[in-house]
């Protein structure tokens, strides 16, 4: 359904809720606890915390990751912030993407997010060797123990 402007939006707000309630019922029995749009999962080595990024355009989401190591020095700031994926489908105002998302966010979810978002939960992981994630904002705790992976915006 087109938008046009000064019309009501109130469907997509709804639908908004939807795709965050669905989501939080796919990654709370995995584990993750839910605050407003972020899911976090405490593991061994870090906490990590899958985010919800509301895009430019209104009502599209980017998948994003954050990472706080809990051998590094504490920080308001994450360790690593990372943009896991744009999905095409989370753009919630194209009314074939929102009907099939029952049907695409689950495996979505388990398949591919969760594994690629924890595959690198632990310092000691072989996946920070592997395929590029797209890593920014990695802090100075990052930089001396993964030397080779981050210059000023390298992609891990």
């Amino acid at each position: 359904m087109k938008r046009f402007p000064g019309q009501k939006v109130d469907y997509l707000d709804e639908r908004k809720k939807m795709l965050f309630k669905m989501v939080s019922e796919i990654l709370k029995p995995l584990g993750f606890k839910k605050k407003g749009s972020r899911w976090t999962k405490h593991t061994a080595d870090s906490d990590v915390t899958i985010h919800l990024q509301e895009s430019g355009a209104k009502y599209s989401f980017y998948v994003n990751a954050e990472y706080r190591f809990h051998e590094a020095p504490k920080s308001r700031v994450p360790d690593l912030e990372a943009r896991i994926d744009e999905a095409p489908f989370l753009d919630l105002e194209n009314d074939d993407d929102f009907n099939r998302l029952n049907e695409r966010l689950p495996d979505y979810f388990r398949l591919e997010i969760v594994p690629k978002v924890l595959s690198i939960a632990s310092l000691e992981s072989k996946a920070w060797y592997g395929p590029p994630i797209g890593a920014w904002g990695a802090t100075q705790f990052l930089r001396e123990r993964k030397p080779g992976l981050f210059g000023s915006r390298a992609g891990l």
